[in-house]
């Protein structure tokens, strides 16, 4: 399930990395790169796009990770005394 705000984080976040991208191609023509050379360049400087916005998503609190269950007992982590024991 999507949240209306999570499309508009979704969108912004993607508006704000290209045009980090645009800028890097930007500074590298400014440079004397020619254009297709510079996009070529500020990509696999930037990395995976799809990447860098899950890592960001994640960063900021947007990304939903299922729970981690504790072998074993079959509840989520972090649960329990803390001891290791079920409670």
């Amino acid at each position: 399930m999507m949240f209306p705000w999570s499309r508009r984080r979704d969108r912004e976040l993607d508006d704000e990395l290209r045009a980090h991208l645009r800028m890097a191609v930007e500074e590298r023509v400014a440079r004397g790169e020619r254009r297709e050379d510079a996009e070529l360049a500020a990509r696999r400087e930037f990395g995976n796009l799809g990447v860098v916005q899950e890592v960001t998503r994640e960063m900021r609190g947007g990304g939903w990770r299922p729970p981690r269950l504790s072998p074993g007992t079959g509840r989520a982590c972090g649960t329990g005394s803390g001891t290791g024991r079920p409670p």
